[in-house]
């Protein structure tokens, strides 16, 4: 008896899902790590140096926050079972990547701009940090989104 013919979209599948699943998550602990360090540091600070540290902080936590509603309607998309479900979903998934990527791209940009302010090296280390995470992590929902087209 031969064995039997195996489903060739769920070998493909859960692969790349944990493989997704992966790539968030360490970029969301990232994240969360360099947010961690960085109140560290404004915990010395006073006056400007420590508002401007604490807008830094502040992308960061958004790009957790992003990541984490990526991660969920990623997860909601790949238990559908019903095609047709599954096809009106696709439309809503891209348009959250789409919009989560570019409100990643904003607290990038945000964040460059409050790195030109800083005064205290130590924040504008952690700073660039996080502004990299926040790169690395919209560019990786473009990707996602990119091979759902």
């Amino acid at each position: 008896m031969p064995p039997p013919k195996p489903n060739h979209q769920m070998p493909l599948r859960l692969p790349r899902r944990k493989a997704v699943e992966a790539d968030l998550g360490t970029r969301k602990q990232a994240l969360i790590t360099e947010s961690g360090d960085l109140e560290s540091i404004e915990k010395s600070l006073r006056g400007y140096d420590v508002d401007n540290a604490l807008t830094i902080d502040q992308r960061a936590t958004y790009g957790v926050m992003y990541l984490d509603a990526s991660f969920w309607f990623l997860g909601e998309y790949d238990r559908m079972q019903c095609d047709e479900d599954k096809k009106l979903a696709k439309v809503v998934l891209q348009n959250r990547l789409e919009f989560y990527a570019h409100m990643l791209d904003m607290a990038v940009n945000d964040t460059d701009g409050f790195l030109g302010l800083t005064r205290v090296p130590a924040v504008a280390q952690q700073g660039a940090k996080i502004r990299d995470e926040l790169r690395a992590a919209k560019l990786k929902l473009d990707e996602i989104d990119a091979s759902l087209k």
